[in-house]
């Protein structure tokens, strides 16, 4: 199902055939090293991710989603919100290597966070990131975010922006 489109970018919830291409994105040791523990996910966590995001979506009416791209159809990567924590709302995006440096992920999460803010109600979105992922932390400024305080999870100290719906 299409969520919404930007200029490059289909957005859409995930499949159970999208699999196999997104492993190759979260399977990648250079997008993985600012995720999580930095180490790529095998299949398995893929197809369970894959099903979190659908069952976000069908109990929230959002999740992560996937970036299609409009010229080939081919993933680009994903963007999305999902709960973080208990009070809040995050937005995130991975996007395969011969993605970088071409202004996508600012293109779409611009579109994801029209959608949450506006279209699912969300009063305010949060993105975290490791300090030393300085393209997603330009990213953020780019988005208007504001903040840039520290957050700690799983004892991992992380920087923190947010913008609110106005």
């Amino acid at each position: 199902m299409q969520v919404g489109h930007t200029e490059r970018l289909w957005i859409r919830t995930w499949e159970a055939a999208d699999r196999d291409e997104f492993c190759g994105i979260a399977g990648d040791p250079e997008v993985m090293r600012y995720i999580q523990d930095g180490r790529p996910w095998s299949v398995a966590r893929v197809e369970k991710w894959i099903l979190r995001q659908q069952r976000n979506f069908e109990e929230l009416g959002y999740s992560l989603f996937k970036l299609v791209n409009r010229g080939d159809g081919s993933i680009a990567g994903m963007c999305g919100i999902q709960p973080y924590g208990e009070q809040e709302t995050e937005i995130g995006w991975w996007l395969r290597p011969d993605a970088w440096g071409r202004g996508l992920a600012t293109e779409a999460a611009r579109e994801v966070l029209r959608f949450g803010l506006y279209e699912r109600g969300l009063a305010e979105i949060v993105a975290i990131a490791d300090p030393r992922n300085l393209a997603s932390i330009q990213v953020m400024k780019k988005l208007g975010m504001t903040g840039g305080g520290i957050a700690v999870e799983d004892g991992r100290e992380l920087v923190k922006y947010r913008i609110a719906r106005t």
